[in-house]
This record gives C-alpha cells, sequence and structure tokens, in this order.
C-alpha cells in the first residue's frame, strides 16, 4: 500500500496542476426547483431580420431620392415609374417590418431549457466544464501514452514526465509538404534531452499516424538540427 501510496498522490497532483481537474462532474441529477432561463434565440433571429430590412429600406429610400431629382429636371414618365416601384418596395419592407415587430411582442425574451429541448434542466445541466472534463480526461491519458513511448528512448526514470513536458511544450514550427505535416520542434540544447528527444519522433513517426478528416495528411515530428530555430 505504502509502494501505491505515492503513485497515487501524483496522479492526483499531476492531473490537478496540470490539467485543472478538480471535481468529478455530473452527481446532482435531479431536476432544478427554479428553472433558469436562456436567452430566447428567435427573438435575437427577428430583430437581426428586422435591422437587415431597416437597411434595405434605408438604400432603397436612397436611390429613391436620386430618382426625384432626376425626375425634377427631365420630367420622363419611365423616370416616375421607376420612382413607384421603388416606392412599392419601401411599402413591403416596412410591412414586412412591423410584422416582425409584432412577432416580436408575443414572444418571451427569456425561455426555460425545456422549451428548447423538451426536458427540463437539472443540477448536473449546469456543470458547464464537463465537455472540458472530457477533454481533459483526453490529454491526460494521451499524456500518458507519450510518457510510455518516451521511457524508452530516455533512461532517467526520477524525471521522465518533466523532461517529456519540456520537449512536447517546445516552440516550432508546422509546414506542410506534399501530403506530409511536417511539425519541427525547437533546438534542444542539452545533448541528453535532444537526442531523446529524436527517438521520441521517430518512434512515434514510425506508427504512420495520419489525420482523419476531409483532408487526410500524414505527420511527420522532427527535431530541429540547428539552434537557428531557437534556443533552450
Amino acid at each position: 500500500m505504502l509502494n501505491r501510496w505515492g503513485k497515487s498522490e501524483n496522479f492526483f497532483k499531476e492531473i490537478m496542476s496540470i490539467f485543472s481537474f478538480n471535481y468529478h462532474p455530473g452527481y446532482v441529477i435531479d431536476e432544478m426547483d427554479q428553472q433558469p432561463l436562456f436567452d430566447n434565440p428567435e427573438v435575437a433571429i427577428i430583430r437581426s431580420a428586422v435591422k437587415s430590412i431597416k437597411k434595405e429600406i434605408k438604400s432603397i429610400e436612397g436611390d429613391k431620392a436620386i430618382l426625384q431629382l432626376k425626375h425634377q429636371k427631365t420630367g420622363k414618365q419611365k423616370t416616375a415609374v421607376m420612382i413607384d416601384t421603388l416606392e412599392k418596395k419601401i411599402c413591403e419592407k416596412l410591412e414586412d417590418t412591423a410584422g416582425f415587430e409584432k412577432k416580436l411582442e408575443e414572444l418571451p425574451e427569456k425561455i426555460t431549457l425545456e422549451s428548447l429541448l423538451g426536458r427540463p434542466m437539472s443540477q448536473c445541466d449546469l456543470e458547464k466544464k464537463r465537455i472540458y472534463d472530457l477533454l481533459q480526461i483526453i490529454a491526460y491519458h494521451a499524456r500518458e501514452r507519450l510518457v510510455q513511448e518516451f521511457r524508452h528512448e530516455y533512461k532517467r526514470p526520477h524525471d521522465v514526465k518533466q523532461i517529456s513536458d519540456k520537449i512536447t511544450g517546445r516552440g516550432g514550427y508546422v509546414k506542410l509538404i506534399g501530403q506530409t505535416l511536417v511539425v519541427l520542434v525547437d533546438w534542444i540544447e542539452r545533448p541528453a534531452h535532444r537526442k531523446a528527444a529524436q527517438g521520441l519522433c521517430q518512434r512515434i513517426n514510425n506508427l504512420g499516424i495520419k489525420i482523419q478528416g476531409s483532408l487526410p495528411m500524414k505527420l511527420h515530428f522532427a527535431v530541429s538540427r540547428t539552434p537557428l530555430t531557437g534556443v533552450n
């Protein structure tokens, strides 16, 4: 038990200090007595539409004013017809605006989650960092997997995680060469650390990792061979 105790303490220390993960969410699943209210999405959509229509009206009114000045000088019937057409468009836009504004008066500014999703909100729904926590768990296990690979290249177990974090936290640059995305890590000054990092990159490259998605690309990792890209 004493041997396991240190490992457990290190686990909690790392997951809280590195990944800011200090609680387990989602225990309280009971329905909330007071349901919180949210902005009604329909209100935002209608207000945006009204704003857009008012801009269109202003633009049409500008065109109409220009045609009116032109008609005063020329008196052409064609210009008068065009003015009437613009006037009708303005009237239509004003009717649309009035309809939207009437709809706004009927809609509530705030609504409950039940109105949106058809279910009441429970206490655990307020755990806004649940997805963030999931990503942190994934990041933690990814780090553990990377350290596992790094142990083959760096033989000092007491600081293997510290050096691994130091290497993976370094800067560098990314460049797409053909269908390969090259990740070049900045120069590492200490020879032992640089050699270990180069070995880790080689191990990862041997896995043949590819990015999934609409643009599938192969990943290739390397460490800069000169101190020009960056220094320790």
